[in-house]
């Protein structure tokens, strides 16, 4: 057997046996009532026909059953016409005749052609009408009592699909609540800490101020950084680039305090630029990727840090000598962020092109069309 056709027969075969197991107790059903009728049957008549007569009729009824709930019934509650279920009657009447004319051809076809031999004497009359009627109705109120229970589960599964969902918002918006209540707690505690902490650093600058005046100037930077990072205006994306330029200041202040051997940074701007709106702590992340990787002890070669505005262009330009052990690997994150930043905030209005040349100095350039 060739291997497509062995998969085929393999796959047909393993459909058929998912179809049985779905539908096992429509079998198991089905089978006890079969046995039950031909069983109740032969004992009050005496006579028990051939199997082939039995599947024929039963085959029939099993049609109509299936028919009347999935085709009939499922049609009628589905459909957008409203007016359809008052013609239940009729279309019932209608399935009933095709059910006798339907049984009653099939009949005469085996017992005339097929000469197989039939429980009862086919002959359309008046109580072969009357026999296959009922039994067409006996079938129908099966069911009709088969597609009530299985509307009745399927909505009893919506209603508790509904109750479920409905408990899960429950549950959702209390979670948001919960979690809005600790991020009002947080904001408030955030409020609260970095408040005290620059009022605490405005007292020991002005007990220190006398004492030890350098120490007090790196305390004041340190409290200006902290103001301006919890301003508002910051929060509202935008800043006037002379408050970032200042920010930068009161850092590298800070930063020279700290060192033994003050790093060779220069940063230069003009007037004119520092009127200019511009979105905050880009500079700052500039900055901190030059004293994180840069080799900044070479007085000749200095670390520049350029601002300036020339034909409506914002140039922000850096440039330092790469250490040769820097103290973290790459520019990535830092650098990276800048730049998803600068295209949400400016679009197509903004480039950012950064990276090492030849002499070993990495460069950064940010150009912004400004109105």
């Amino acid at each position: 057997m060739p291997i497509q056709l062995r998969e085929r027969t393999n796959d047909t075969k393993n459909s058929l046996i998912k179809a049985i197991k779905r539908h096992r107790y429509h079998f198991i059903v089905w089978t006890v009532f079969i046995a039950y009728e031909i069983l109740i049957a032969g004992i009050f008549s005496g006579f028990y026909s051939s199997f082939t007569n039995y599947a024929l009729h039963y085959f029939f009824n099993i049609v109509l059953f299936y028919s009347h709930a999935f085709l009939l019934f499922q049609t009628l509650w589905n459909g957008k016409n409203k007016w359809s279920k008052f013609s239940l009657p009729f279309l019932i009447l209608i399935e009933i005749a095709l059910y006798v004319l339907v049984v009653y051809s099939f009949e005469i076809f085996f017992t005339k052609y097929l000469h197989i031999v039939v429980l009862q004497k086919t002959a359309f009359s008046k109580a072969y009408v009357s026999r296959t009627v009922w039994r067409g109705l006996y079938f129908i109120g099966f069911s009709t009592a088969y597609y009530v229970i299985l509307r009745n589960q399927y909505r009893k599964q919506q209603m508790e699909e509904m109750e479920r969902q409905k408990l899960l918002s429950i549950i959702q918006q209390e979670e948001v609540k919960n979690e809005l209540m600790r991020t009002q707690n947080a904001y408030l505690k955030s409020q609260i800490n970095p408040h005290f902490l620059i009022n605490t650093l405005s007292h020991l600058y002005n007990e220190t101020r006398k004492l030890a005046p350098k120490a007090a100037e790196s305390i004041i930077s340190l409290s200006d950084m902290m103001q301006y990072a919890l301003s508002k205006e910051v929060a509202a994306g935008m800043m006037r680039l002379h408050d970032e330029i200042k920010l930068v200041e009161n850092y590298l202040h800070l930063h020279q305090a700290r060192q033994v051997h003050p790093a060779e940074l220069s940063l230069e701007y003009d007037e004119e630029c520092q009127k200019l709106n511009f979105i905050p702590l880009v500079l700052m992340t500039l900055v901190e990727n030059i004293l994180k990787h840069g080799k900044l002890d070479q007085p000749d070669q200095p670390a520049i840090i350029r601002i300036t505005v020339e034909n409506s262009i914002l140039h922000i330009h850096t440039s330092n000598l790469k250490s040769v052990n820097p103290k973290a690997s790459g520019h990535g994150m830092g650098l990276k962020n800048i730049k998803e930043r600068l295209i949400q905030s400016y679009g197509d209005n903004a480039t950012f092109d950064y990276g090492s040349d030849e002499k070993k100095y990495f460069n950064t350039d940010i150009f912004i069309t400004v109105p």
